[in-house]
């Protein structure tokens, strides 16, 4: 509740983000949490509590920030942010495949900021990681499907822009629209550590190839 409050507190904009990957997070280590193989639904049902206290949480984090939240939303009431065309919520891609270069520091240029796309700041050395998470043989098969799941859903966020208007507060913003590449990026290197503590070099002579 203390950390949530003052992520809220010191920038709501990625408050308002951070909640949402949180309770993304939460349906994920539920999963991750089980041992035995049911329905979805069924861990889901089975740890009520915990997701309940989470969202719990979460809201009165957001009634305790409210205190610059409310200000902060008249404020922009009467800003050109609040006009958010019907396009803001379409469901076409965002970016194409000048995502690619985006995941290594050095490799965007200025040519690259004209056909704007996320920054995926957690450079190639973690993205080789994330890969080695996926193929090695002593992570949980369960565990990359999660994972996967999770990377999917964050990814998703960023590529559609009815998603990714959602992410921020449902209003596109006139700057850099993919402030949400914070949590992916999280993630990546999440994953990356993972991989790395089980022994990345303990791989098949094969899969390092």
């Amino acid at each position: 509740y203390f950390w949530l409050s003052l992520s809220i507190l010191s920038n709501y904009y990625l408050g308002y983000m951070t909640c949402l990957f949180v309770g993304l997070y939460t349906l994920y280590e539920v999963c991750e949490i089980n041992t035995k193989p049911q329905n979805y639904l069924s861990i889901w049902l089975t740890h009520w509590k915990m997701i309940f206290k989470v969202a719990g949480t979460g809201l009165a984090s957001a009634l305790t920030a409210g205190i610059i939240l409310v200000p902060t939303a008249l404020g922009m009431m009467k800003t050109t942010k609040v006009i958010s065309g019907v396009n803001n919520f379409a469901l076409w891609p965002m970016y194409t495949v000048n995502i690619f270069p985006q995941f290594g520091i050095g490799m965007a240029t200025s040519h690259n900021r004209l056909f704007i796309a996320p920054a995926i700041y957690s450079t190639i050395f973690a993205v080789i990681l994330v890969i080695g998470y996926f193929i090695h043989p002593k992570i949980k098969q369960s565990s990359k499907t999660h994972a996967a799941t999770l990377l999917i859903v964050l990814a998703l966020g960023m590529f559609i822009r009815l998603l990714n208007t959602i992410w921020h507060m449902f209003r596109m913003p006139v700057g850099f629209p993919f402030r949400n590449v914070f949590p992916f990026s999280f993630f990546m290197i999440f994953i990356a550590y993972a991989a790395w503590t089980k022994g990345i070099v303990t791989l098949p002579k094969r899969q390092k190839d």
